[in-house]
This record gives C-alpha cells, sequence and structure tokens, in this order.
C-alpha cells in the first residue's frame, strides 16, 4: 500500500473512533450518538427547525430524524408545531424539559470539547478544521464528476 493509502486508513480510524467516543458519552445520558445530535441541532434552533433542515444539517435520513423526533415527542423532550411561513411544514421545537436536558448534556460535552481544544491549541484546531474541510470538498467533488 502506497503511503496515501496508509493516511487513509488512519482517517477511517480516526472517523470510527470519534463516532464511538461521541457515541459512549451519549450513552452516559441515556442517548444515541444520532437522538444526541438531533437534540443538539433542536437546540440551537429555539425558533423550530423542520425535519427536512435536520435531515440536512445532520446528513442523516429522514426516517431516522422522524423516529428520534417522534420518540422525543413521547418523552416530554421536544414538540412541533405549524410552520407559519409555511402552513404545510412543521417545525419542531425543544419543550422546556428538552432545553434543560439539552443544556446539560451539551454543557457537559462542551466542556470535554474545549479542554482538548485548549490542549490542541488554537492553530492546530484551526488547521485541522480548513484540512478536514479540504478533503471533504474535494472527495464531494470528485462524487459529483
Amino acid at each position: 500500500m502506497d503511503r496515501f493509502g496508509q493516511h487513509i486508513d488512519n482517517m477511517y480510524e480516526d472517523f470510527f473512533h470519534m463516532d464511538y467516543l461521541y457515541g459512549e458519552f451519549a450513552k452516559r445520558y441515556g442517548e444515541s450518538y444520532y437522538s444526541m445530535s438531533v437534540l443538539f441541532v433542536l437546540g440551537e434552533n429555539p425558533e423550530g427547525i423542520s425535519q427536512k433542515r435536520l435531515c440536512a444539517e445532520l446528513f442523516l435520513p429522514k426516517q431516522t430524524i422522524s423516529s428520534i423526533v417522534g420518540t422525543f415527542e413521547r418523552r416530554g423532550l421536544a414538540t412541533h408545531r405549524t410552520d407559519e411561513a409555511d402552513k404545510r411544514s412543521k417545525l419542531h421545537v425543544l419543550t422546556a424539559e428538552g432545553k434543560r436536558r439539552c443544556d446539560e448534556i451539551m454543557g457537559d460535552l462542551r466542556g470535554i470539547e474545549l479542554r482538548c481544544a485548549h490542549e490542541i491549541g488554537e492553530d492546530d484546531m484551526i488547521r485541522a478544521h480548513e484540512i478536514s474541510k479540504r478533503f471533504l470538498d474535494l472527495f464531494q467533488q470528485a462524487m459529483q464528476s
């Protein structure tokens, strides 16, 4: 295998490891990696967010989002209302309990992330993001050609 093949394998390992770690973190709160992600995006959109936008922001299929949001509604963490701009659409929002839970989980997560980021340093964090974004943009372009 050439050197670049090994680098790609290292990236796979990093991606899988990240998913695993965030999944393990989510389990501390009885959530899955995906449900924690939906909770986060709902928390970032207190005015409400459509299912279509949730799917686009999280790169998840409609069925997954629908299932998670439905579970949140049954648990009293989320509700929905009609989108005033498009009466055919629903906007999903956190309830007061959902916001409390989101703040608790995301506060703990952000604390861990910030400790790690400070240890790495701002310049390396910026560089890591730039490299990751460049790779993913090139990958997307290659898929379209």
